[in-house]
């Protein structure tokens, strides 16, 4: 059941967190941090549903379906085993436009980026020289 403007603001304040902002942008910021510990088997069912997610990430990217994600969820997709993609730049662009939505805070965004798993590789330098 959706909540009242001044339900939502009410929800954030009991949180400690800001209440300015349009409703859709309150949403997410209330369900990003309702990283709450849910029951063992609520949390099973998340966990394969991202695991799914994760397997599909580049169509849940495309149809823009990974982006309605809490941060708790967004986080299980990029921390699963199964995430597979083509180049760990497709995550980056992905997290980057997910943390872009209206109503992240800086410190939501700060947990879930160091899921976002950079390749090791060698450093090119000018000149073609190699690290």
């Amino acid at each position: 059941q959706a909540l009242k403007l001044g339900e939502l603001r009410e929800r954030l304040a009991e949180r400690a967190l800001p209440q300015s902002g349009l409703k859709a942008a309150l949403q997410i910021r209330l369900a990003d941090d309702l990283y709450a510990t849910p029951s063992d088997i609520i949390d099973s069912a998340a966990q394969d549903i991202a695991s799914m997610l994760a397997y599909r990430f580049t169509d849940a990217c495309a149809d823009g379906s990974i982006f309605k994600l809490d941060a708790k969820s967004f986080s299980d997709v990029l921390g699963a085993e199964s995430l597979t993609v083509a180049s760990e730049a497709k995550v980056l662009e992905c997290a980057v436009q997910w943390a872009s939505t209206a109503g992240r805070m800086d410190q939501t965004i700060e947990r879930v980026f160091p899921l976002v798993r950079f390749p090791l590789g060698s450093a090119v330098f000018p000149l073609g020289k190699k690290l």
